[in-house]
């Protein structure tokens, strides 16, 4: 293959050589649809999905066993634009297999043997056309058919799948989903770039694409990884490329794949053989880039409505723009009201021109300025002040708070940190975090302020994410604490435990409840337990310390009785254990309970640990003055004439009317 004139691809896919990184989401994809996996790959516009997907297609793996077709559906309106956009796909995808394998598919498509003509050769051509589909259904049936009978398994990429939720017909995706689950020789692919449409397509339980696909996120190429490629390739054709120009790009772009290809790829061409490629020349290449897209932009802007164009031109000047609908936004750029940016954003939304990506609000009473409550919501979701607002309890629903429009101000409080694994928040001085935390205490109202009980500031969530946590609760089979656990602790699971009864490495079963709230407790090596409901839900069962002298014991507490955690772990994973046998901690750390740092000595053996062990003194207190010492708590109780755990208790502050001041020096 003969070098490119400009190594920097800006539209479709050249070779392995020309593509940047993606090494672990390459990797990720082909293991996914090897292993008989469907796919869904969700990220915005310009990020390379197309290009990750193309790559993976020319993998000797995938190329050399596998019929490959992708199809772009971003400019379909129906399920018929889908269908014949399919097959047109199919039949190209086939033409490099010979004529047999094309031959195959006119077969067993029989709905579409009117766009066979014959070509002056004799040959037949496939000169499909719109008007050729007859009936959609008994067309699509008929390609996944094939599909199933196809002489190789197949991997179908569609692209823009989201597109099939505007669709002009009922039950597509109903549809598709038949289709897809029967279709046993064929793995799918499903790249969206509306993050929100395609994870309610399935994410959603009431959605039929409902946990029928592993998900996958395509995040920004890392900065390192772009430099490297675009060293690589200006340094082979004799360039050089001054240190700090790739940074530069990736900033202004925000690390978005295609932009900052299209940067390089102009800079490559500015850049004179054997010259070097520096940072004053950026505004020049971008100079020409927008030269060369003014016309298409003003296009745009023209078909814009007015209201849109404002609120567009408005988010442009901010760059990542925070609560467009506040007063406070409104105000600031002279948009007519709360209302008209409410319907501008869900416009500019659906066109995909703009992203929102936050999704937490604090609520300001607007006279007072005072917290009413913070407020989650999906990210996708819009809100008018100028509306009336419900605010309930996520736990006791029928709480419930209304806030006339106009009454109340949202401000986002959700700060982007780190992004793409580089910190992009800049931190304020200590004296403007302290400017900060005074404003803010201002804005609570003095019940939340007070000392003793307290009002709680409230925490609510938006009615569709209310809906969606009832829905995933009810397709679990979990009860919110269940969920949460299970949230919490569930990766971790994974990734480190794979509890089996009969596999002593992992887990042991320790203890078990049947009935309605059957659940089975298991215990590990590394000292820790965990419980197994009959949902499958899995969460952790942490230990609690308990006092037993001057020492610290951690407790676990199961089927109703509580045990000493270091004897259970050491009896199940070390020996069984006499009633004379002692478990010391080699680190003295009470919660460090792992088969390593446990090891049982006798009763004699243990004795005479301990009194090698420093004993802490006690001292007897009267007005705040020491009267008297005592060299360990032992002595204490002799002279006081009370027992040593009431010394212990006087001395951790554990007894409500203690008649004597006792405390550890």
């Amino acid at each position: 293959m003969k070098p490119l004139r400009n190594p920097f691809i800006t539209s479709g896919y050249e070779s392995a050589e020309y593509f940047c990184d993606r090494e672990q989401e390459s990797e990720n994809l082909i293991r996914e649809v090897t292993n008989g996996n469907n796919l869904a790959l969700i990220s915005t516009r310009r990020m390379g999905k197309t290009g990750l997907i193309q790559h993976c297609f020319n993998n000797p793996e995938i190329k050399g066993n596998y019929y490959t077709f992708f199809v772009d559906i971003y400019a379909t309106k129906s399920l018929r634009d889908l269908v014949f956009s399919l097959s047109r796909v199919i039949v190209d995808g086939l033409k490099p297999f010979g004529k047999k394998a094309i031959e195959s598919f006119w077969n067993s498509v029989k709905s579409l043997q009117g766009g066979i003509t014959s070509a002056p050769a004799g040959k037949p051509s496939f000169n499909l056309q719109l008007g050729d589909i007859r009936s959609t259904e008994a067309t699509l049936d008929e390609i996944f058919r094939y599909l199933e009978k196809a002489s190789r398994p197949v991997i179908v990429a569609i692209d823009e799948f989201q597109q099939v939720a505007y669709y002009t017909e009922k039950n597509v995706e109903a549809l598709l989903r038949t289709h897809i689950q029967h279709c046993r020789n064929a793995r799918f692919i499903f790249a969206g770039s509306q993050r929100h449409v395609m994870g309610n397509m399935f994410a959603n339980a009431s959605r039929p694409f409902y946990q029928s696909v592993s998900m996958m996120y395509l995040e920004c190429i890392g900065l390192s990884e772009y430099e490297n490629f675009a060293r690589r390739h200006f340094e082979n054709s004799g360039r050089k490329i001054e240190q700090g120009v790739v940074a530069d790009i990736y900033d202004r772009f925000d690390g978005v794949t295609w932009y900052v290809q299209k940067m390089l790829n102009m800079l490559y061409g500015i850049t004179p053989e054997r010259g070097e490629c520096r940072a004053e020349m950026i505004p020049e290449a971008l100079g020409n880039i927008l030269d060369s897209y003014k016309y298409t932009y003003q296009e745009i802007l023209f078909r814009l409505p007015e209201r849109q164009k404002e609120l567009l031109i408005a988010i442009s000047k901010e760059g990542a723009a925070r609560a467009v609908t506040s007063g406070e936004f409104v105000q600031k750029y002279s948009l007519p009201s709360p209302s008209s940016v409410q319907a501008a954003l869900k416009g500019l939304l659906e066109k995909d021109f703009v992203t929102h990506e936050q999704g937490v609000y604090r609520i300001y009473d607007k006279e007072s300025g005072k917290i009413r409550a913070d407020y989650i919501t999906l990210a996708d979701e819009t809100f008018d002040e100028s509306e009336d607002l419900l605010l309930f309890d996520p736990n006791a629903t029928w709480k419930k708070t209304r806030l006339e429009g106009g009454t109340y101000t949202m401000k986002e409080i959700l700060v982007l940190i780190f992004k793409n694994g580089q910190c992009v928040y800049d931190s304020p001085s200590v004296m403007e975090i302290q400017k900060h935390c005074k404003e803010q205490l201002e804005t609570m109202w003095e019940e939340s302020r007070r000392l003793v009980n307290p009002q709680e500031v409230f925490v609510d969530l938006s009615d569709k994410l209310y809906e969606m946590k009832k829905e995933l609760l009810k397709e679990l089979g979990f009860k919110e604490y269940q969920l949460v656990s299970f949230l919490n602790n569930q990766g971790i699971f994974r990734e480190k435990y794979i509890l089996v009864e009969d596999d002593e490495k992992d887990g042991i079963l320790i203890g078990e409840v049947t009935g309605k709230k059957a659940k089975k407790y298991y215990a590990t090596r590394d000292g820790r337990f965990y419980i197994k409901w009959a949902s499958g839900c899995i969460t952790e069962l942490y230990p609690f310390p308990k006092k037993r002298g001057n020492e610290t014991i951690a407790v676990i507490r199961f089927n109703r009785k509580e045990r000493y955690a270091k004897n259970l772990i050491a009896s199940l994973f070390i020996k069984e254990m006499n009633k004379s046998d002692f478990v010391l901690q080699k680190d003295g750390n009470w919660e460090n309970i792992s088969v390593e740092n446990l090891e049982i000595v006798s009763q004699k053996e243990y004795r005479s640990i301990s009194r090698k062990k420093p004993q802490k003194k006690v001292g007897k207190f009267v007005n705040n003055q020491l009267l008297k010492k005592y060299s360990s708590a032992w002595d204490a109780s002799k002279d006081l004439c009370i027992s040593y755990q009431t010394v212990i208790d006087y001395c951790y502050n554990a007894v409500k009317d203690p008649k004597h001041d006792l405390r550890w020096i």
